[in-house]
């Protein structure tokens, strides 16, 4: 063997190392960049067949791919089942998925509620029906379909739905055990007014129920209580979150959460967050308000800033020193550096402010 082969298989093999490193280094990359799915706590469907898009939240190309992969499935006269994650996983990779591929999170499991459309409804009427139920008062000879209420439940279920205005797949509602008898009596059978003791809306409820045996009232109405929650996409903490800290993308989730107020400032969209100032400490899970954020602060007590004053068409510049702080868009106190006047500015940047009115143009105003 000559002398030089050895220097001569390492000048072959060098750039063959080099481009097993890049090829390394771009799979890590892909693997650590990769697409998300996040599974909601309570879904619905219209089954039979229970869709991954159906119980979880995709983002990305990747992802995306596998939406309409079976997770589960209804059985007949089943209304609802409980789905784990580790159930959707193996649905995952049997349909050739690199998990690795796919940052899951979320919950540990999903409720779905099977829900149906207008088309799965019993064509024409069945004959010779029992009384249907209706909340205004008893009709005959109505066909009976899944929209039907068959329980004096479903019946005040229905007309919370009606009087709010959000559809019922949408609403969560909880009763007092106490009234499981009362609840679960056939509405079909039998004949009940359902009368709210006040207008129903998000929070807590009351109903009189009164049973009919023909037209004769069988008892005075009994109080019925629930709870009403409506289910909402909404932004979440991912991690815990300090007062103060600037938050990141990867720190908020989007998922399925239950409101009970319907003036609660709830966000939609990870993007109002991202690059807020947490205004409180936020913890795992806890649902993320408008109140819960701030601007970063732009301008700090104390430090310069770039003023610019606009007046009769002319632009004038000078530094001035701020009396307190602001984010983009607030109101601060500034002082002319130069000159020691004070008058109020608005914060349009980092360190940048639009001069306003003198302060003390405003003392005079007042006197």
């Amino acid at each position: 063997m000559r002398h030089d082969e050895p220097a001569t298989m390492m000048h072959l093999i060098r750039p063959l190392l080099l481009l097993i490193a890049v090829f390394a280094l771009l799979l890590m990359t892909e693997y650590a960049a990769g697409d998300s799915v996040r599974v909601h706590d309570v879904s619905g469907s219209d089954g039979p067949e229970i869709l991954l898009s159906h119980v979880a939240e995709l983002e990305g190309e990747y992802a995306s791919q596998y939406a309409d992969i079976v997770v589960g499935r209804f059985v007949e006269g089943e209304s609802k089942i409980e789905i784990k994650t580790s159930t959707i996983l193996e649905s995952i990779r049997d349909e050739g998925a690199k998990l690795g591929l796919l940052d899951l999170s979320g919950f540990t499991r999903v409720v779905v509620h099977r829900t149906f459309n207008k088309s799965a409804a019993v064509d024409g009427p069945i004959e010779q029906p029992a009384p249907v139920a209706n909340v205004e008062s008893s009709t005959r000879g109505a066909a009976v379909t899944v929209y039907t209420p068959t329980t004096v439940r479903a019946l005040i279920e229905k007309t919370i739905a009606d009087r709010i205005g959000i559809a019922l797949p949408e609403l969560k509602v909880t009763f007092n055990e106490r009234d499981g008898e009362l609840l679960g009596r056939s509405a079909v059978a039998g004949r009940f007014e359902i009368e709210p003791i006040a207008e129903p809306t998000l929070g807590a409820v009351s109903f009189r129920v009164t049973g009919f045996n023909g037209t004769q009232p069988i008892d005075n109405g009994k109080t019925v209580s629930a709870r009403v929650q409506q289910r909402v996409i909404a932004v979440i903490a991912g991690e815990k979150i300090g007062r103060g800290d600037l938050i990141g993308r990867r720190q908020v989730r989007l998922r399925e959460v239950l409101i009970d107020n319907a003036s609660q400032a709830y966000l939609a969209d990870t993007a109002l967050v991202t690059g807020q100032v947490a205004a409180q400490t936020i913890n795992p899970g806890d649902l993320i308000t408008a109140a819960s954020v701030k601007l970063p602060i732009a301008v700090s007590r104390r430090a310069r800033v770039a003023v610019e004053l606009n007046t009769g068409g002319i632009r004038i510049t000078f530094n001035g020193i701020a009396h307190s702080e602001g984010a983009v868009g607030e109101t601060i106190e500034v002082q002319n550096a130069k000159t020691g006047e004070k008058f109020t500015a608005t914060v349009v940047g980092r360190g940048k402010v639009v001069a306003g009115q003198r302060v003390t143009d405003k003392k005079e105003d007042g006197q």
